[in-house]
């Protein structure tokens, strides 16, 4: 009990500092010109639409629910001048990747394989932030032989263990999922320092939703 006390005021503590700490505004990336092909792959009950730009080793970028491959437009000029090869893409229902609602439910994991063998890659770095990174955890044990690196931001990643949710319930305000998505995504002092980079993000946002009413 003593344990989870101190769990909870960490995480309440952390909460806090990150209200208060500013925000940074995000700087071009050195290689912007650098040309990013965009494309579709057919996969079971889906046409997958991607990123891919650069050479060298390749690093897969997976985005949140609240985004989808054009997140990451300050991420893939910095990692292709660095000597990467990046890919991002759409995961089903997200962005530009369409889905049959009539075919069997597929996994990203595996959507993500499709993807790697139409672009005859054999090994990857893999990023997910937040849901992607539910995809990431998943794509490292289902398929550990296609994995160079993992990396892991912002996720919980599925766990369940009872006494990590309920220290999560504690700390997590009652109105929390009624607020709007900068609201849970940004800190106010990001949201207060950075109106143009806030508003880029709920641009991205918006325009990544899943379609629906």
């Amino acid at each position: 009990m003593l344990r989870s006390r101190r769990l909870a005021v960490t995480g309440s503590a952390a909460l806090w500092l990150s209200a208060c700490i500013p925000g940074l505004p995000a700087q071009p990336a050195n290689g912007a010109d650098i040309a990013v092909r965009e494309g579709f792959v057919e996969v079971a009950g889906a046409r997958v639409f991607y990123r891919d730009g650069g050479s060298g080793p390749a690093v897969v970028f997976l985005h949140a629910n609240t985004g989808s491959s054009r997140v990451w437009e300050y991420q893939i000029p910095a990692f292709t001048a660095a000597g990467y090869r990046v890919i991002a893409f759409d995961r089903r229902g997200w962005g530009r990747t369409a889905v049959d609602p009539s075919a069997k439910p597929s996994t990203a994991a595996d959507d993500l394989v499709s993807l790697l063998d139409h672009l005859q890659i054999r090994q990857i770095h893999l990023i997910g932030t937040a849901a992607g990174g539910f995809v990431a955890l998943d794509f490292a044990i289902s398929f550990p032989e296609r994995l160079r690196s993992l990396v892991v931001a912002n996720s919980i990643g599925g766990v369940q263990d009872p006494e990590f949710i309920e220290l999560g319930r504690r700390i997590r305000p009652p109105q929390f999922d009624a607020l709007p998505p900068e609201f849970r995504e940004l800190g106010p002092s990001y949201r207060a320092g950075q109106p143009e980079g806030t508003q880029r993000w709920v641009d991205l946002e918006k325009i990544s939703r899943p379609p629906g009413p």
